[in-house]
């Protein structure tokens, strides 16, 4: 999702693979020949210099420096044009949330958020600014990566202009203001972290890399230092020891608990407050996210109310050092789904889902970190119970769609599970009815339209047994019935390292599983991408059963005073004679919660119903299936391997 002091070296230059210069000796090898030659290496993949000339051309422009908009960019979204679902567009990450967009927040529970917040929150909305100033439609800064990089500059030379009396700054350090700014809407006092950053990426410079088949660079300034202001270790003070083990780093900075709306008792940012695991809302999941943008950039934004969401930890790549923001006791809002976020603790770990390459730092830390809270709570170890925000269902149809996708297909989950000392490794039991995905990371290099070429965790899946044969389409993101893409955001055709998958049926090196309410294939030669796996299998009771993506009680269940949630139905049916592997059984629960202090009836109330769900490993995310409309399954049950 989401994304000190003295100038350090930035994680960038550990992040970014040099790719281009991997593809410059390729192309040479193709014109080796002669007698004792190797046979002529495959023709690399063309990259195009074009954004990087666009950095260029809008930096003149508007006269911005060419390094600030490229650190700016880099900072927020590592150069990618892709658009993220809490609004935010193109390579100079520009805003545009509506009441839409603000629905799919971290809470996750369909709440809408007050208009009212939403218009007077400049960082929501710099899209539109930035279009203004320009002088275009806001819509071709949406899907325009050259547009949205004008935008981008003329925004900065505005925030420029403002903070210096009207003329643009003559030096680098003289951009510091209106960088701040950049980073929140024009806020330049809350923004200076962002600035910080931004400046520490000019100062270590970005190696050659492949974005969005866009090579792309940023030379290094060593000198660059940072101006005579308060520094971002002054706006990040801990205000209370951490929860965390003793052998990290670790600070708190609180989130905001602030009511945005006083009409609205459901109009506050960031977190619920609770008493995990007392009040009955057991912690039975830890999930990973990154954050899509600097370290500090990241905790600058969990601290605006009305962001609408948050995370109770944030790593930083480069050294691993952990920022709590919220207490584990109480309910962030970090996976975009009530269910999930009232029963885990969410972690951000500093890096772009699709460009990859997370340092060594930051996996040590992410596991020291998630062993220490899967001991304190009871969390199994194991991938059903750590898994990637990608893993976690939406709660509503579009919420589905919009659903995030980090920490992406270049986090590297076989790597992890080691280090939490529980290695992806095969199972006796269920041995020829499950299959586990574990690829070999490093060697596992499926083609990612628009993403490096690099060790992945993803197996593509297709309709039939061969290699032309249309990848899957998930009705969330294709309404339409199109074919699923190679794009790393498509995660409707992708199976990853750790899920497990009934078996549906082999032939020769291909293995079909059910995925979806449907058959999926992939290649398996050797039987090199998976192990043998284990556990329930449920299987339905009648044909066509309905998929959830959160729970409920039943309405009869709750009292007067407080309203209840409801249920709707994802866009997947189960049809008769399938079978998923079973995570856990989940009770009907709503933990219902308004602002404390807006004066509704019970609030901080766990209800908690007589309806019985069954959490399943069930397409590339899980899914939650009325305890009523499965049953375990017997061999037979579920097809013909």
């Amino acid at each position: 999702m989401v994304q000190l002091g003295a100038l350090r070296p930035r994680r960038t230059t550990r992040r970014t693979t040099a790719v281009l210069g991997t593809l410059t000796l390729a192309t040479l090898l193709v014109g080796i020949s002669g007698a004792g030659a190797r046979p002529a290496a495959p023709a690399a993949p063309a990259v195009s210099d074009q954004r990087q000339r666009d950095f260029a051309a809008a930096a003149r422009e508007f006269g911005v420096p060419e390094d600030v908009l490229l650190a700016v960019s880099y900072t927020l979204t590592g150069w990618s044009a892709r658009s993220t679902a809490d609004g935010g567009y193109g390579p100079m990450r520009l805003t545009d949330v509506d009441a839409a967009v603000a629905t799919t927040d971290g809470r996750g529970d369909g709440r809408t958020v007050a208009p009212a917040a939403l218009a007077a929150t400049p960082a929501l909305h710099t899209l539109r600014t930035a279009a203004a100033v320009l002088g275009v439609p806001p819509e071709r800064l949406h899907a325009d990566p050259s547009q949205n990089i004008r935008a981008g500059a003329a925004l900065l030379a505005q925030y420029a202009r403002a903070a210096s009396g009207g003329v643009l700054p003559a030096t680098v350090v003289g951009w510091y203001g209106a960088i701040a700014g950049y980073g929140t809407g024009g806020d330049a006092m809350a923004g200076r972290a962002f600035a910080d950053d931004v400046l520490a990426t000019m100062r270590a410079g970005v190696p050659p890399g492949v974005v969005d088949g866009q090579g792309l660079r940023l030379a290094a300034r060593p000198g660059l230092t940072l101006p005579n202001a308060p520094r971002a270790a002054d706006q990040f003070t801990a205000t209370d020891a951490a929860e965390c083990p003793v052998a990290l780093s670790c600070r708190f900075v609180a989130a905001p608990y602030a009511w945005t709306d006083r009409s609205d008792p459901g109009a506050y940012g960031n977190y619920d407050p609770a008493r995990r695991p007392r009040d009955g809302n057991a912690v039975r999941y830890i999930v990973i996210h990154d954050t899509e943008r600097s370290y500090d950039a990241a905790i600058t934004a969990l601290q605006q109310p009305t962001a609408y969401t948050s995370a109770h930890y944030v790593i930083r790549a480069a050294d691993g050092q952990v920022t709590q923001m919220v207490r584990t006791a109480d309910i962030a809002w970090h996976a975009g789904n009530w269910t999930v976020n009232a029963e885990s603790v969410g972690i951000e770990v500093e890096g772009y889902a699709a460009a990859g390459g997370y340092p060594e730092a930051a996996y040590g830390a992410a596991a020291r970190l998630v062993g220490w809270l899967a001991h304190r709570y009871r969390v199994p170890l194991d991938r059903q119970h750590i898994v990637g925000q990608d893993e976690v269902p939406g709660a509503t149809p579009t919420g589905q769609s919009r659903q995030q996708w980090d920490p992406g297909p270049y986090w590297d989950w076989a790597g992890f599970m080691q280090r939490l000392g529980v290695p992806i490794r095969p199972q006796a039991w269920q041995a020829d009815r499950v299959v586990t995905i574990a690829p070999p990371f490093a060697d596992n290099r499926p083609p990612l339209s628009g993403s490096p070429r690099r060790g992945s965790n993803v197996v593509l899946l297709r309709t039939e047994p061969r290699d032309d044969a249309p990848l899957l389409s998930d009705p969330a993101l294709h309404p339409g019935g199109g074919p699923g893409t190679t794009r790393a955001d498509d995660w409707g055709d992708k199976a990853v390292t750790g899920q497990s998958f009934a078996v549906a049926g082999r032939r020769g090196d291909w293995v079909a599983v059910w995925y979806g309410g449907r058959k999926a294939w992939f290649a398996d030669p050797g039987g090199r991408l998976t192990v043998p796996g284990a556990g329930v299998l449920v299987t339905p009771v009648g044909d066509g059963i309905p998929v959830y993506g959160r729970v409920a009680p039943e309405p009869a269940a709750y009292p007067a005073t407080i309203p209840p949630a409801g249920l709707v139905r994802l866009p997947y049916t189960i049809p008769a004679g399938q079978a998923y592997p079973l995570v856990d059984p989940v009770a009907g629960q709503d933990y219902y919660a308004r602002f404390d202090g807006s004066g509704v009836p019970d609030n901080h109330t766990l209800v908690v119903g007589g309806s019985r769900y069954v959490r399943i490993m069930f397409n590339h995310r899980q899914a939650f299936v009325a305890a009523e409309d499965v049953q375990p399954a017997v061999p037979g049950d579920q097809g013909s391997p």
